[in-house]
């Protein structure tokens, strides 16, 4: 690992792609690809679960408003959702 960036390692060779040490961002232009954390990736699978059982119920948050829910809010959502069934 490097001071700046962090260089991953696939069957004993070292990748090509480089990404911040800090934001887990491919330093790259375009298609920047990121690397997560597994507590990242577990909530971002939660999430992605919240979001479908929401859409099964009935109610389908929109993509633009997504970001600006947290996984505490879309819980309580679904929560209240059930209560209400």
């Amino acid at each position: 690992m490097g001071r700046k960036f962090l260089y991953l390692a696939e069957h004993g060779r070292e990748r090509r792609e480089r990404y911040d040490f800090e934001t887990g961002l491919e330093d790259v232009k375009v298609r920047q690809a990121r690397l997560y954390t597994q507590e990242q990736y577990d909530e971002q699978k939660q999430r992605q679960s919240l979001l479908s059982v929401l859409l099964e119920a009935g109610i389908d948050v929109r993509s633009n408003a997504r970001s600006s829910l947290s996984t505490d809010q879309l819980r309580t959502i679904l929560a209240t959702v059930k209560q209400g069934a």
